[in-house]
């Protein structure tokens, strides 16, 4: 019976994968001459959601793009953005805001100090429709 029951749960279960209908991916393409930190988040129009956080540079791997350089793994996800557009529950106002910050800055300030300061180099206002006609790419500056 368990038998049974895992190979109806694992053949029930779906893994989608990326395809020109599902994007999990949004790439960043730092063409600046400094490295940036990348934050996305989903409470527009509430710009000040991040100040929650402990800050991206806790997990520089993941939120630090250098230089001349580019990275999805910031705006990652499980699901598809599509799907997480089409929901509501997760972008209820049809709006990703994505923050650009000086890596420089972030390095060397206090995070609560860049948030106080709102010391943002770029924020985008995206909804599903910018990021499909920019093939869920954003190039920064």
């Amino acid at each position: 019976m368990q038998i049974l029951f895992l190979t109806v749960l694992l053949l029930s279960s779906t893994c989608e994968n990326e395809d020109e209908d599902c994007h999990k991916r949004i790439t960043i393409i730092n063409n600046s001459e400094k490295s940036i930190y990348v934050v996305g988040d989903t409470n527009y129009p509430d710009t000040t959601y991040f100040r929650h956080s402990s800050g991206p540079t806790e997990d520089p791997y993941n939120y630090r793009i250098s230089a001349k350089s580019s990275s999805d793994r910031p705006l990652q996800n499980r699901s598809c953005w599509e799907t997480i557009f089409s929901y509501g529950d997760q972008i209820s106002s049809d709006t990703l805001m994505i923050f650009i910050f000086d890596a420089e800055v972030l390095e060397t300030e206090e995070w609560s100090d860049v948030v106080h300061d709102y010391k943002v180099l770029k924020r985008y206002d995206l909804s599903l429709d910018d990021l499909m006609q920019n093939d869920f790419t954003i190039t920064y500056p």
